[in-house]
């Protein structure tokens, strides 16, 4: 019965028990896009905030109140996670997000890091990399010429034709669907090693005759 006393104080939060609403996602996908100009814009400076790519309720709600969306957002959650308990850029841009996956993925294979990437990049040590620098080295470890571009202007968020370190940065924490956070990752070790402690330790018949002294 303890167990059960919280529900006298639960507040249900108002999505569960919404329906889906296709027009209310898109009405707030539009005015990300209206204010921000750019998703991954909108997602990292208005949703995402700890650049885990995943954002809670709490969160979602926080981002509806930046962009001046009054229309119905336990809908618009609904729709957009599709039943998850979290948000990606996947609902709200799926091809900005598989774009910046698979570049992660091989920044990761061919690098080590986004970091170690972004010194390569930069070739000129000017601690910025331009379209044509960024181009030539992802061409030049094999990354499809055709992509390089795209990506580019993808990233490059404010529109000033060059990147930063603060425009990748993010990548390396970045959660790939499927993944699991290094948060949950901690969380996880944390609970096995909680759990090895708290195990019981059986001895056989023949240990505990052993251990009685003669």
């Amino acid at each position: 019965r303890d167990e059960l006393l919280f529900l006298d104080h639960w507040v249900c939060p108002s999505y569960l028990t919404a329906p889906k609403n296709e027009v209310a996602a898109q009405e707030f996908k539009h005015r990300l896009r209206k204010q921000y100009k750019s998703c991954l814009k909108a997602w990292r400076t208005c949703l995402d905030k700890d650049n885990s790519n995943r954002v809670t309720w709490e969160r979602f709600q926080e981002g509806a109140t930046r962009v001046f969306f009054h229309s119905d957002l336990p809908g618009a959650w609904r729709y957009l996670t599709a039943g998850s308990t979290f948000l990606t850029l996947h609902d709200i841009d799926p091809e900005t997000a598989n774009r910046i996956s698979h570049f992660q993925a091989f920044a990761d294979e061919q690098f080590g890091s986004m970091m170690c990437a972004f010194k390569l990049f930069d070739l000129d040590r000017n601690g910025y990399v331009d379209v044509t620098e960024f181009t030539r080295v992802l061409i030049g470890f094999g990354y499809p010429g055709g992509q390089c571009k795209a990506l580019f202007y993808c990233l490059d968020v404010d529109g000033h034709g060059r990147l930063s370190r603060r425009n990748v940065a993010f990548i390396d924490d970045w959660a790939r669907p499927g993944e699991e956070t290094c948060e949950e990752l901690s969380d996880r070790a944390d609970e096995k090693k909680n759990a090895q402690k708290e195990k019981k330790v059986e001895l056989s018949p023949r240990i505990l005759e052993l251990s009685v002294p003669k």
